[in-house]
């Protein structure tokens, strides 16, 4: 649970997640819109909080998380007003063109052609409801897999790019398949989806397998209409040998049950398997990767084992017994009156705290505990996370300064190391989402900068080559940059133009996450003092008249 914000706040943290960098001088204004883009569809097309989540999650808990990249499109019928031209009746239009000919706005040749052709005459316009298809969601889509659902070349040694095939195999239903069926329009040609054979795969409805990686719930629920029951679908994205002349091109195929029901050429502009990887702990030349766990295996099941031992001692215990010596009681009414809980008479000579004894928990032996608070530091020294398991406090790292910043340089530069793969991964998502915007993009995308600028970004301006990075922003780190900015803007405030001094004042407010501030900074011109300025004419008067009468000299 420490280790999840650690990781998830440097991406959460920045609006602008992605900087693109031209590759040379004419990519310069393809680089600023790919940017632009993309940090608009990661702030408001996906849902980011949650696939960061997801993403953290995955790769704490099990090593390795892998990402699959695709597009949506969702189109909708919608009904809107157009103009619709109104046209003349035949005598209407026939005046009208005479009229035309007669006042010069019509040529005879244009006359004899009209006529010829039965072409009204247009008196105006109207507004009428027509109902259009349009798209109402054209953006990528990204997708956390199952480890367990993921199959990946084994000889690609750890590097997924270099992979020759990737099967994900994945939950779907009849209705989903539906959707994108193979239609071909026979009038126009023009065809749709991508699901062939669905007629075959009746048989398959409702017969999706067991995951034991998935929830009891999820595995036992059943839905009774065929639209719903769940099929379990394998999706192979490879490269193969289509032709026999021992090139091969990328595919995809899909698989219900023994049913083919796709197989094309991977329909993707980068022609690259849609799937990007990151490691928590990198395993040499290996796909895998290694949680914390894999290195705490042992210290939690010794505390595991020790924590059992302190309970038993202390549970099979009667707490509370008592054992009474018979002669202690003058009578047994005096007993009875004792048990009752009122005032009793005991026989003289005797002594209570030696004739009663109570039962009480025997003290669970030092080393039991010694033995867990060892197993806890060495935990947290093999994973760099302190737990706090003694309370969160100023002291709980130690109480050198110095000695704290050593360990918070330790544990941040093993932070640092898993926040680059994670870096890295999402470049990889960035690049393969920069080949699809130039490709599937409608002709103009239209995004929100500010609240008041609008830009527009034209597919074709996409194209170039760039330079990804991902901007991994932290609270500590935007506050450092701040200081130093604000303590060099100090320092420098007597000799420094008003200028440079707006730009490091937008620069802090961006860093303070004000950007309404920042934009009103870039943005602001100072109005000048009427009085000052009147003194400067007059003064530039007085100096004028000056050299006129050193002239007449």
């Amino acid at each position: 649970e420490w280790k999840y914000p650690a990781l998830e706040d440097p991406f959460l943290n920045t609006e602008n997640m992605f900087e693109v960098k031209p590759t040379t001088w004419e990519d310069v204004e393809s680089a600023e819109q790919n940017q632009l883009l993309l940090n608009y569809q990661w702030s408001s097309k996906i849902p980011k909080v949650n696939l960061i989540n997801d993403t953290v999650r995955f790769l704490v808990d099990e090593g390795r998380v892998i990402i699959k990249t695709g597009w949506e499109v969702e189109e909708d019928v919608v009904t809107e007003m157009q103009e619709q031209p109104i046209f003349a009746s035949p005598e209407e239009s026939l005046m009208l063109m005479q009229q035309a000919v007669a006042e010069g706005a019509m040529t005879q040749e244009e006359y004899a052609a009209r006529l010829e052709a039965g072409q009204p005459m247009q008196i105006g316009v109207e507004q009428i409801e027509v109902e259009v298809t349009k798209i109402v969601k054209n953006q990528p889509k990204y997708e956390v897999c199952h480890n367990s659902s993921i199959t990946i070349d084994p000889t690609c040694e750890g590097v997924i790019q270099n992979a020759n095939f990737i099967i994900h195999e994945y939950d779907t239903n009849f209705a989903e398949l539906k959707k994108e069926e193979y239609i071909k329009d026979i009038d126009t040609g023009e065809v749709s989806g991508v699901y062939h054979n669905l007629d075959e795969i009746e048989s398959e409805i409702g017969s999706s397998k067991y995951d034991e990686h998935k929830s009891e719930s999820y595995n036992d629920f059943k839905f009774t209409d065929k639209a719903r029951k769940k099929l379990t679908a394998y999706e192979y994205w490879g490269y193969w040998d289509i032709e026999g002349d021992n090139i091969l091109v990328p595919i995809v195929a899909t698989w219900v049950g023994t049913t083919l029901i796709r197989l094309e050429e991977n329909p993707f502009p980068h022609k690259r398997l849609p799937f990007s990887m990151a490691t928590y702990m990198p395993v040499k030349k290996d796909v895998v990767g290694e949680p914390d766990a894999e290195l705490l295996k042992e210290n939690q099941e010794s505390i595991g084992k020790l924590t059992r031992a302190a309970h038993d001692i202390t549970s099979e215990q009667a707490v509370g017994q008592e054992f009474i010596d018979e002669t202690f009681f003058p009578s047994e009414s005096m007993k009875q009156q004792y048990l009752k809980g009122n005032t009793v008479y005991y026989k003289a000579g005797m002594d209570p705290k030696r004739s009663i004894y109570k039962k009480s928990v025997d003290p669970v032996p030092a080393s039991v505990f010694n033995m867990i608070q060892w197993q806890q530091a060495d935990a947290e020294s093999l994973t760099g996370t302190k737990a706090f398991t003694g309370g969160i406090s100023g002291n709980a790292l130690g109480d050198s300064v110095g000695g704290v910043r050593s360990v918070l340089d330790a544990t941040s530069k093993r932070e640092l190391s898993i926040l680059r793969r994670l870096s890295e991964m999402f470049k990889d998502v960035a690049r393969l989402t920069i080949a699809m915007n130039q490709a599937y993009l409608s002709e103009e995308e239209v995004i929100r900068v500010t609240n008041e600028d609008f830009v527009t970004v034209r597919r074709d301006d996409l194209m170039g080559d760039f330079d990804l990075r991902v901007d991994v922003s932290t609270p500590e780190k935007d506050e450092d940059t701040a200081n130093k900015l604000n303590m060099l803007l100090q320092t420098n405030a007597a000799s420094m133009d008003p200028a440079e001094a707006r730009i490091l004042r937008a620069k802090i407010a961006k860093l303070w996450k004000q950007p309404d501030l920042a934009k009103q900074i870039e943005s602001y011109q100072p109005q000048p003092d009427p009085v000052q300025q009147e003194l400067q004419q007059l003064a530039l008067q007085k100096a004028k008249l000056e050299v006129l009468e050193i002239n007449k000299r």
